[in-house]
């Protein structure tokens, strides 16, 4: 039985990171962007993905966390 939340999560901004890491869920993020720096162990942890338009669906993921500007 497959289970009803998403099992690979990329982060594109720190505060989701962040949140991730507080809830216990750090092993579901499989990517980060270079600009995260909280909190700090996820840039040792967690593989980098610098471009944007980097292709998410090879990835296979689940959920993406984005941060609107403004």
């Amino acid at each position: 039985m497959k289970p009803n939340y998403p099992q690979r999560i990329i982060c594109l901004t720190e505060e989701t990171t962040e949140t991730i890491y507080a809830i216990g869920a750090s092993d579901l993020i499989i990517g980060i962007t270079q600009y995260t720096l909280r909190p700090p162990q996820a840039k040792k942890e967690k593989e980098l993905i610098f471009k944007i338009s980097y292709n998410i669906i090879e990835c296979n993921t689940f959920l993406l966390f984005v941060k609107q500007r403004g």
